[in-house]
C-alpha cells in the first residue's frame, strides 16, 4: 500500500524545549568526556501545521534549520516511502511523528512493521 501525503499541510510554527530528567545511575566518563552525572537533557522540537496537527520528537536543529523548514509542506520535506529528505534531517524524529499523525499510522507501521 502506497501512502500519499496531503499536498496542502504546511509547517507554520516550530517550538523547541529541553526535557530534563534524572538517570537511575551515574553515567561515567570516557576518554573524551568527563562524568555526565545523574541529570539527562534531551532537546525536543514540536512542528505545528496549518491544520492543527503537531509532531514532536528529539532534535538538535538550530534556528537556521528552523527557518528553512517554516512554510514548507510536509510533502516537500518528507516521503512516506523514503523518510525525511536530506536537508531536513535535523527534524527527522518530529517529522516521522507528524506524518504518522497526519496519516493516522503509527511510526512503526510507517517504518514497515506489520505489528
Amino acid at each position: 500500500m502506497d501512502l500519499v501525503l496531503p499536498q496542502d499541510i504546511v509547517i507554520t510554527r516550530i517550538d523547541a524545549a529541553v526535557l530534563t530528567g534524572m538517570r537511575d545511575h551515574v553515567v561515567g566518563c570516557n576518554a573524551q568526556r568527563g562524568g555526565r552525572g545523574m541529570e539527562a537533557h534531551g532537546p525536543i522540537v514540536g512542528l505545528h501545521t496549518n491544520c492543527g496537527v503537531v509532531g514532536w520528537g528529539w532534535s538538535r536543529a538550530d534556528e537556521d534549520d528552523g527557518r528553512s523548514l517554516l512554510g514548507k509542506t510536509i510533502a516537500e520535506v518528507f516521503s512516506p516511502q523514503q523518510g525525511t529528505k536530506d536537508p531536513w534531517l535535523p527534524f527527522d524524529f518530529p517529522l516521522w511523528d507528524l506524518v504518522g499523525r497526519v496519516l493516522q499510522q503509527s511510526v512503526h507501521a510507517l517504518l514497515g512493521d506489520a505489528g
